[in-house]
């Protein structure tokens, strides 16, 4: 979309059917949003996220959640700002508030 806006989507899509000897089931579908978003550059080093975020572990496939809202960050050269409003999704509809500040050095946090 530019080099100061990006959007992604990630969706889902399930079918599933059933026979046995006796009977045949009807098709199951269900549609599922694992991301939808839109980021806007806000410096040089800053963006604002809006949408449906997706936090998962690439070692554990069961941690892997999506939650709804707008999100800040900031990286600067040694350090990491970022704060977060957001709704999870699914199971845990609980409301979230989120700030971070860490430390950098190159790819570490």
């Amino acid at each position: 979309m530019g080099r100061a806006v990006i959007a992604f989507g990630h969706a889902e899509l399930d079918t599933r059917s059933k026979s046995t000897q006796d009977r045949r089931y009807d098709l199951a579908t269900q549609w599922k949003t694992k991301e939808a978003f839109v980021s806007f550059k806000v410096a040089a080093q800053a963006r604002v996220t809006v949408g449906r975020m997706r936090f998962s572990d690439p070692h554990k496939w069961v941690a892997d959640l999506a939650v709804d809202g707008v999100h800040y960050g900031h990286k600067g050269k040694q350090q990491v700002t970022e704060f977060a409003v957001f709704r999870g999704t699914g199971d845990v509809t609980a409301s979230y508030l989120m700030a971070h500040h860490g430390r950098v050095m190159d790819q570490n946090r």
